[in-house]
């Protein structure tokens, strides 16, 4: 069986080991706000913010080198049996990297770095 994620762009992209997702949690104050989370090959869903340093930097490897081989994403449709559709693309560079959210584990990468800048300044 191929692994499938759905990323926010709703592609189905084909092959890919782990995605990220937004999962709506609610707050103390009991508003909804959106937490990104990791989904795992093995479907183990993480926060973000709760990975490893190691295993965002290799999945962040993971998405860049993706983005070069191509990811197949598929689209498709329909409010009834007549009105379906489905096709499938091969998406490289940046826009594979947008399909995987490679921009949300970047940004938490990113973020972790300059905490322990300021930490250690």
């Amino acid at each position: 069986m191929v692994p499938v994620a759905l990323g926010r762009h709703n592609h189905l992209v084909r092959g890919l080991l782990c995605h990220c997702v937004l999962c709506c949690a609610e707050t103390k104050e009991r508003r909804l706000s959106f937490v990104k989370v990791h989904v795992t090959k093995d479907g183990e869903k993480i926060k973000l913010c709760k990975m490893t340093d190691s295993h965002l930097d290799a999945t962040i490897r993971l998405f860049e080198r993706r983005a070069k081989e191509g990811i197949t994403v598929g689209t498709g449709g329909g409010s009834c049996a007549e009105d379906m559709f489905y096709d499938e693309d091969t998406l490289y560079g940046e826009e594979a990297l947008e399909v995987l959210e490679y921009d949300e584990y970047v940004k938490e990468r990113d973020r972790r770095i300059s905490i322990k800048k300021e930490r250690k300044g």
